[in-house]
Order: structure tokens, then C-alpha cells, then sequence
């Protein structure tokens, strides 16, 4: 599963994305994480529970980068992107947001995104005898 939010650089020199982490995570892992730079903010971007193969997946996809040692320009706007994997599908998982390092010139930041998520177990609870 996908789960996404928008940052957008409004430093006045150029930002480099450091690394990504999930907050409080409980059973659940970040595989990869990525950045899909957004040219219109009316375009199509993966958010909360996207799925790999969803029709905004599949459309934005080809434009994904490594985050780490991403560098986005001033007032630029990134969709980032966690490939995220449940470690165990019989229990449920979740997570309280997102966190992302970066840095501007010699200042390093964090900014934390407060949309936590939820991951229901992806096995049948009730298993017919």
C-alpha cells in the first residue's frame, strides 16, 4: 500500500530531503520511500491508503525519485511517497503520521505530518470451520 501528503519548499534556497520515517509505528514498515514531483497542484497525487496499482498510482508513478538526498528547488512542491509493507497481516497496524528530515544550506528540520493511519488485518477474522 501507498500512503502519500504534499511538502512544498518555501525556504528561499534550495532544500534537500534527507530521510523518512513513520511515527509510533506498530506492525507496520516503510519499504521504499519516494518522491513524485508535482507540476500542478490540480493534478492527481497518491494520498492516505493508495493502492499500488490504482489508476493515480499508475499515473504518477513514472515520475518517482529516491527521496534521500532529493533536492527540491524553492517553492516546489513534492508528493511524498511510502511504500509501506504490514510485517505481519494477522494483526492490525498503524501508524501516526509521517516525518520527514531535510535540510537547507547547514540547518537540518523535521516536519511531521499529523494524519495518522490505521491498517485493519488483511485476513478473514471470521474463518468459516
Amino acid at each position: 500500500m501507498l500512503i502519500g501528503d504534499l511538502l512544498q519548499a518555501s525556504n528561499a534556497s534550495e532544500v534537500k530531503l534527507d530521510s523518512a520515517s513513520l511515527k509510533d509505528e506498530k506492525n507496520v514498515q516503510v519499504k521504499h520511500a519516494w518522491v513524485l514531483p508535482v507540476e500542478d497542484l490540480h493534478q492527481s497525487y497518491i494520498s492516505m491508503g493508495t493502492l499500488e496499482d490504482s489508476p493515480t498510482a499508475k499515473e504518477t508513478w513514472s515520475s518517482k525519485q529516491p527521496l534521500k538526498d532529493y533536492r527540491m528547488s524553492t517553492q516546489q512542491t513534492v508528493n511524498v511517497v511510502f511504500e509501506v509493507e504490514i510485517k505481519d497481516p494477522d494483526q492490525e497496524a498503524s501508524t501516526a503520521g509521517m516525518s520527514v528530515k531535510y535540510s537547507s544550506g547547514s540547518t537540518n528540520y523535521l516536519t511531521e505530518g499529523e494524519m495518522g493511519y490505521r491498517f485493519p488485518t488483511t485476513t478473514c477474522l471470521s474463518k468459516q470451520p
